[in-house]
């Protein structure tokens, strides 16, 4: 078992749960007298007492209880039951406050992650020297995933128990909290439903301001803007309320604020003010979004500034904006756009930018990629049509052969198609039928095609078509994991049936775990043909800005696509961040 840990003899340590030196381990374990000499592996720690610690928690089962004791608290002189770590609830809670506790040696602000997924913001915020204090994802596969990526950073579990006076104290929080019924693809049941989520972020907002939190920056889908309650009320100028005045918007009436909601408005960018705090919100593409990438994807990022200059903060940052003034009243105003009374409470008011070209909101910033160049020219912004950096410049050239689509999958695609009229490109259609055709006969294959045109499905075929299609797969199967003699034209789908060959991917989406919805043509030598396949692993972490393999620990295809489809574009968070929470001049975030 081990002691209570020990005071470094420099100040606090955040790295050091029982260190009295940071070049070895430093455990001083129950009836011993001299601090273990081991070399520290992780969090400060010897493999030996980490793995006690961190990496199993106390030790169960009988003969464990015989070696270490009974399965009590380790604190000296607690009878409490053993609750985690070899802690009761009580220290265990206490350990959390007290060991995650800023080094006095340290200056870098530092970030709490809130449903943090794969750790979108989290990379963000480290590319940039930024320090993660602790992380929050309730999902277990990702969290062993974080502990990989992000080592010696404490993760909580569940967002609903996470106490906001029992953390470390951070500068900036983030988070993207569950979308699912804001979504325009999901149920529309607005804040009922697992998106309600968002209140206990609003929540933890409230607690942590009182402990010096300067920024927040929350993301979602733009159908959030539009959402509704099932009892009819708006969802966004309630969470703007929320967002804007924390536990006093319990006091303010939502029916109310849908009555001066028009949703034929445009709500895609906007801000507004509170007696302490400043909010600005904007939705952006993250094709056209800092180190930009080849990927549709939409989303609505908002920045809640607390404390000194917070207006200003909040109108430089997301929104690019400068020249803020105050009133004859005292009242802070911006620059430009439509004032809107919907807050009842004294001091906030809410201002929607005009829906304009005159570059007051720029939609582009930062480096644009040629289409197959590697050259950076810097993009004009604005919301001209410009080269941005193309699918083929992210496509894995060694993308390997299991990717191929099967043979009842392409016979599958094509009937899609044909029953929803849809259109596609020659090649496409060329790399879906290679094989199919001569596998089948092109009478009954065309037959098939015209079934499918009145209604029919996969499920209409005959045994005789599924047994030749098989067949087909297992010979394809054998030919192996070819590599392609020619990379890859991308066909995004427009619609479903519908493709169009494009250098910009469909946004990816958790979906995508059941198939995706774009395909990849190569071309192969043997047998000389066209070869369709999905979007690669690789290449969709590549569209979302994450470095090569980045979800491997996640294990199977379908967990890591998931966990992609639902993580934040890292090359926009880090856009965002750079904006409205700049980098200090003392060398801080």
């Amino acid at each position: 078992m081990l002691t209570d840990p020990v005071a470094h003899p420099d100040g606090p340590d955040p790295l050091g749960e029982g260190r009295t030196r940071d070049d070895i381990c430093g455990v001083i374990e129950i009836g011993g007298t001299q601090p273990c000499p081991e070399a520290p592996i992780a969090m400060g720690w010897c493999r030996r007492h980490h793995s006690r610690w961190y990496g199993h928690g106390y030790p169960q089962g009988a003969k464990a209880k015989k070696r270490y004791g009974p399965r009590n608290c380790t604190e000296d002189g607690c009878e409490e039951p053993w609750f985690r770590r070899g802690q009761c609830e009580t220290h265990y809670r206490v350990k959390q406050v007290r060991t995650t506790q800023p080094s006095s040696r340290s200056h870098q602000p530092a970030l709490g992650g809130l449903f943090s997924g794969i750790g979108g913001f989290e990379l963000a915020w480290q590319q940039r020297g930024g320090r993660i204090a602790w992380m929050c994802e309730i999902d277990p596969d990702a969290r062993d995933m974080l502990r990989i990526r992000f080592p010696g950073v404490p993760i909580y579990e569940d967002v609903r128990d996470l106490d906001p006076a029992a953390v470390e104290p951070v500068d900036v929080l983030t988070g993207g909290s569950p979308c699912t019924t804001f979504s325009m693809a999901g149920l529309r049941t607005g804040m009922q439903g697992e998106s309600g989520l968002v209140t206990e972020m609003l929540r933890i907002i409230d607690g942590l301001a009182a402990r010096g939190l300067s920024d927040v920056i929350w993301e979602n889908v733009p159908g959030v803007l539009s959402a509704t309650n099932p009892d009819g009320t708006a969802v966004w100028p309630q969470l703007v309320a929320g967002f804007l005045l924390g536990s006093d918007a319990d006091s303010v009436d939502v029916k109310e604020l849908t009555e001066e909601f028009d949703p034929a408005t445009n709500w895609s960018a906007g801000m507004a003010t509170g007696p302490h705090r400043a909010l600005a919100w904007r939705t952006l593409d993250s094709r056209y979004v800092g180190a930009q990438v080849p990927q549709r994807r939409r989303r609505v990022f908002a920045h809640v500034a607390l404390g000194p200059e917070r207006e200003d903060r909040a109108l430089a940052g997301l929104l690019e904006g400068d020249g803020g003034e105050r009133d004859t009243e005292g009242n802070w105003v911006p620059p430009w756009g439509q004032q809107l009374g919907i807050f009842g409470a004294a001091g906030s008011r809410l201002w929607l930018l005009p829906d304009d070209r005159d570059g007051h909101v720029k939609r582009s910033l930062g480096t644009c990629l040629p289409t197959r160049s590697a050259t950076a020219d810097p993009c004009t912004g604005g919301h001209t049509k410009h080269a941005h950096r193309s699918f083929s410049s992210l496509i894995e050239t060694d993308a390997s052969g299991h990717l191929m689509l099967t043979p009842r999958w392409r016979l599958g695609a094509l009937m899609r198609s044909a029953r929803r009229d849809g259109t596609m490109p020659p090649h496409l259609r060329g790399a879906l039928e290679a094989g199919i055709v001569d596998a089948l006969g092109r009478e009954r294959f065309d037959e098939i095609i015209a079934m499918a045109a009145a209604g029919k499905s996969t499920n209409d075929l005959t045994r005789d078509d599924r047994e030749r299609l098989d067949a087909l797969g297992r010979w394809e199967e054998t030919l192996g994991a070819q590599p392609a003699s020619e990379h890859g034209t991308l066909y995004r789908m427009t619609e479903f049936g519908s493709y169009v060959a494009a250098e910009e991917a469909s946004t990816l989406l958790a979906r995508d775990s059941r198939g995706c919805k774009d395909f990849v043509v190569d071309a192969v030598d043997y047998p000389p043909r066209p070869r369709a396949r999905f979007v690669s692993l690789i290449e969709s972490e590549r569209l979302q800005g994450f470095p090569d393999n980045w979800t491997k620990p996640l294990g199977p295809d379908g967990p890591r696509r998931k966990a992609l489809g639902n993580a934040v574009t890292v090359t926009a968070v880090r856009w965002v961040l750079d904006r409205a929470v700049p980098p200090r001049q003392d060398g801080g975030r």
